[in-house]
């Protein structure tokens, strides 16, 4: 069931373009949550096999991985 609704033409557009997007790997997600992740964090990140690793001043380490589901 597809729960996205267009409210205007604008939106329409939008979804129809989300739509027709090419597929794209969980890695490519994560590559591009990266600048994000850095626009509101001061940590040091990297990505490897497991996903992308944050390690933060305080010592706090995170990973954060994408599997793509069915």
């Amino acid at each position: 069931m597809d729960k996205m609704k267009a409210g205007t033409k604008g939106e329409a557009v939008d979804l129809k373009a989300a739509r027709e997007e090419a597929r794209f790997s969980a890695n490519d997600l994560l590559e591009e949550l990266i600048p994000l992740i850095e626009e509101y964090y001061v940590c040091n990140i990297r990505l490897d096999k497991n996903g992308i690793n944050l390690d933060f001043l305080n010592n706090q380490k995170f990973i954060i991985s994408a599997v793509e589901t069915v």
